[in-house]
């Protein structure tokens, strides 16, 4: 601008109002701008819809993990009432009473071996 003859160039006084004036209408347009992202309703909706979706995954999860548990607890319950079956019979095998002895024999003859 110092190229132009003096008439040409704005009064300075002028310059700096227009300056003002551009800077204040740039300002408000961020603030603006600003405000506008603040309101972040519908980001706000999409995370609570998120957060449901995770809780329902974490049901579904949670279901499959309680059916293997349920199963190998059924596993494990029938195992477990076979051994204490096996071992009642081996106590019971181990505790029968002693078969009679056998009476002497009445004949002279040596008994048979």
């Amino acid at each position: 601008m110092n190229n132009l003859p003096d008439a040409m160039r704005p009064p300075r006084r002028e310059s700096l109002f227009l300056f003002g004036i551009w800077s204040v209408m740039l300002g408000s347009l961020c603030y603006m701008q600003g405000k506008k992202a603040q309101d972040c309703g519908e980001q706000l909706r999409a995370h609570a819809d998120c957060q449901s979706r995770l809780g329902e995954a974490r049901l579904d999860a949670e279901e499959g993990r309680v059916k293997v548990v349920e199963a190998e607890a059924t596993k494990c319950r029938v195992l477990l009432k076979a051994q204490a079956d096996l071992r009642c019979r081996i106590c019971e095998a181990s505790h029968a009473p002693a078969a009679p002895a056998r009476p002497a024999p009445t004949t002279d003859r040596p008994a048979v071996r």
